[in-house]
């Protein structure tokens, strides 16, 4: 009478057993997927002040451009009044006329 019995408890005791062992592989897999939700975040933050600092310096590189086109329009500007300086004014006849007072007619 007692066999059955400890032959049920032998067969208990085995399925206890797996599934015990069932239930620490269940909880490593949590706290490995646990570990790696935390990677994630670590991850996402990461990216998010990379970004951040990538947009900071995608303005810098704005306004350093909007500054290199300023000093060429003011070059080209100052290229243009140092033309205008240095060119003598176009002769509309009077050069003739007035020879002998202005020497740039000549």
């Amino acid at each position: 009478m007692l066999e059955p019995i400890a032959r049920k408890l032998k067969t208990l005791k085995k399925r206890l057993d797996e599934w015990l062992t069932r239930l620490n592989s269940v909880e490593k897999t949590l706290n490995d997927l646990i570990e790696l939700n935390t990677m994630a975040q670590e991850l996402r933050d990461a990216c998010t002040s990379f970004n951040s600092q990538l947009n900071q310096v995608e303005e810098r590189v704005s306004v350093i451009e909007d500054q290199i086109n300023e000093i060429k329009q003011e070059e080209k500007f100052r290229e243009k009044s140092k033309k205008k300086r240095t060119k003598p004014p176009r002769n509309m006849g009077l050069c003739e006329k007035t020879k002998s007072t202005l020497d740039w007619c000549i």
